[in-house]
C-alpha cells in the first residue's frame, strides 16, 4: 500500500508540478482511491501521469471539504475516468453533486464514518464550522490518518480515526492547518497525536512552515518530508 502526493504547494520531487491545494492517491489492494483533487485538472492530470496512475484506474474519489483548491480538479478529472464512486461531505451543494453525476461520478453523501474501500474509511463529516472528512487507512503497522486541511483540528480528526481501526494510529499525512498556533498549542497537539499512537508525521499544504518546523523538532526521525511527488510506503 502506498500514498502518493499528486497535488501540493510544497515540492518534494521537481519532476512534478506544484499547485495551491492538495490531492493524494492511495494505492490499495482493492484499487486506487484519490483523496481530494487539487485546484486545477491540468496540474492534477500531469502529476497523475508522472506517478504512473491512469485516471481510468481510479476506483473511488473522496473530497475532504468545500475549498476550491481541494475539489477544483474534480469535474475535469471525471471526464477521463470510468464512473468512480465519489464521496463528498453532505454539506456540498446539491447543484455541485449534480455536476459530478453529469460527468459519470456516482455520488455518496458522507455524514457518519463509513468504509469506502476494504480497509479504507471516511472519518465522516467532522467540525462545527468548516465541515471536513478525512481518510483512515488500516495497515499491518497501524492506522494512517490522511487529512486535506484539518479545519476541525488534526487532534480531533485523529481521535475519530483511532476509533475506526483496531490498532493505534502511527502516521498522519496532509494539511494540518497549523498557521497561527503558538508553541504551547503545537506542543499540546504533538502530545495528543502521540497519545493516539502517532510516531510519524508528514505535514504539507496548509501546515505552515513554522508548524512543520516545530513538528520536525518534536518528532525527529519520525518527521517525513512531504510535498508533491512524495511516495509514502505504508506498513
Amino acid at each position: 500500500m502506498q500514498i502518493v502526493i499528486v497535488y501540493d504547494n510544497y515540492i518534494y520531487d521537481r519532476a512534478f508540478r506544484p499547485g495551491s491545494g492538495f490531492a493524494c492517491a492511495v494505492r490499495t489492494g482493492a484499487g486506487v482511491l484519490l483523496f481530494d483533487a487539487g485546484g486545477h485538472v491540468s496540474t492534477l492530470s500531469f502529476n497523475l501521469e508522472k506517478a504512473g496512475i491512469a485516471p481510468e484506474s481510479i476506483r473511488a474519489i473522496a473530497v475532504s471539504h468545500l475549498d476550491s483548491d481541494h475539489y477544483g480538479g474534480l469535474l475535469g478529472l471525471l471526464e477521463k475516468t470510468a464512473a468512480p464512486e465519489v464521496y463528498v461531505p453532505a454539506v456540498f451543494p446539491w447543484r455541485y453533486k449534480e455536476k459530478i453525476q453529469a460527468r459519470g461520478g456516482l455520488v455518496h453523501e458522507i455524514t457518519a464514518p463509513q468504509e469506502i474501500l476494504p480497509g479504507v474509511f471516511s472519518t465522516g463529516q467532522v467540525g462545527g464550522g468548516i465541515k471536513e472528512q478525512g481518510l483512515v487507512v488500516e495497515t499491518t503497522r497501524g492506522g494512517v490518518l490522511i487529512v486535506g486541511c484539518g479545519h476541525p483540528g488534526i487532534g480531533e480528526m485523529g481521535r475519530i480515526a483511532r476509533e475506526l481501526v483496531p490498532k493505534p494510529l502511527y502516521l498522519a499525512v496532509g494539511g494540518f492547518h497549523l498557521g497561527g498556533l503558538e508553541n504551547e498549542q503545537l506542543r499540546e497537539l504533538a502530545a495528543r497525536l502521540r497519545s493516539l499512537g502517532v510516531t510519524d508525521v508528514a505535514p504539507s499544504h496548509c501546515s505552515s512552515d513554522g508548524g512543520a518546523a516545530f513538528l520536525r523538532r518534536e518528532f525527529g526521525n519520525g518527521f517525513i518530508d512531504s510535498g508533491v511527488g512524495k511516495t509514502i510506503d505504508l506498513g
